[in-house]
């Protein structure tokens, strides 16, 4: 299966050698292939990957599902449709309350949409220029030395920097989480592709880290306050030889990743809880998961299921939408970036 599947991912997407070895020696999993068979053979595939997400007050069982894709020789069969479906109902089936992905190509948001995928995480980016060199404060730093230093992460620091990063997703109030295995990935990853981590340090303890491409744009970053910002920053256009760098944001924006609710009782009563104070009324219908189908009462902090009734119909979609409405939900770093 594991020979099959990587030959095919080679076939269908142009990623280097060296990072579909990595992917398939570090992330890939049988436990996690979803696939369908035609005459024996592997056709459409993906991966499942568990991530933790935090709703609100909670944490939340979701898959980000990377890897996607069907045999050019089989494509236009209606295999996707096969595949995303057998996803959806077997994630269903083991307590998945929702799936997040990252479209490779814009063109596909729309593919997505009609699976139940709306593009809840959007991102923005802002311009970050260097400041000019003061020769006075110059001068004043090598007398004064920084207490706090933005230097690159080194591997001995790479639990201490986990705990960090994590803390700080944490902070978020919606957010994709990362575990400490997939955050080690992404560490050796990074050396892969000539990507940095720069970490800010103050008395040897972290208070600041960003994620940062090989052309020096800053792709992820936290710090504990404006002027920890500021140094990690600095370090970075000094280490790039930049006059400016962008830095990505979330924000309502430009579309980013995608979420699709699985598990729509699970989600709206947590929803509930977190508007005691509104009335809801949903019509539910799922194509996909057939259990989601009903007539859903949000009132007073609960959630009660009824059978489908002649109301509007609910899509999935316009669920997410109002579920995350007013929201700036957060994805973590993710390998597609």
């Amino acid at each position: 299966m594991k020979n099959q599947t990587k030959s095919l991912w080679q076939a269908t997407f142009n990623d280097s050698q060296a990072f579909v070895d990595f992917y398939f020696d570090k992330i890939f999993s049988e436990k996690r292939n979803i696939f369908i068979k035609e005459n024996g053979k592997i056709v459409s595939c993906l991966q499942a990957i568990p991530f933790p997400m935090k709703m609100e007050n909670r944490i939340v069982p979701t898959c980000y599902l990377s890897g996607i894709l069907t045999d050019k020789n089989f494509q236009n069969r209606g295999f996707m449709r096969q595949l995303l479906q057998k996803t959806h109902q077997q994630l269903y089936d083991n307590g998945i309350w929702a799936t997040t992905l990252i479209p490779s190509e814009k063109y596909l948001f729309e593919v997505y949409r009609k699976f139940g995928y709306e593009a809840i995480f959007k991102v923005d980016s802002v311009r970050h220029c260097g400041e000019s060199r003061n020769p006075l404060k110059q001068m004043e730093l090598l007398v004064k030395p920084a207490m706090t230093e933005a230097v690159e992460l080194q591997k001995n620091e790479r639990k201490n920097a986990y705990e960090y990063f994590n803390k700080k997703n944490l902070d978020r109030k919606i957010s994709l989480l990362a575990t400490e295995d997939y955050f080690e990935n992404i560490c050796d990853l990074v050396e892969l592709e000539n990507k940095k981590i720069f970490v800010a340090k103050y008395l040897e303890n972290i208070v600041g880290i960003a994620f940062v491409s090989e052309k020096g744009d800053v792709l992820e970053l936290f710090a504990d306050n404006e002027n920890i910002r500021k140094i990690l920053l600095n370090k970075i256009l000094q280490e790039f030889d930049l006059q400016e760098t962008t830095i990505q944001l979330f924000a309502k924006k430009q579309d980013f990743g995608m979420l699709r609710i699985i598990n729509v009782e699970k989600f709206l009563n947590n929803f509930a809880q977190n508007n005691f104070d509104k009335e809801f009324e949903f019509n539910v219908f799922d194509s996909e998961v057939t259990e989601n189908c009903g007539f859903y009462t949000i009132k007073n902090g609960f959630c009660t299921k009824q059978p489908t009734s002649n109301q509007p119909i609910t899509t999935i979609n316009q669920l997410a939408k109002i579920v995350f409405k007013n929201k700036v939900p957060a994805m973590t770093y993710m390998m597609n970036e």
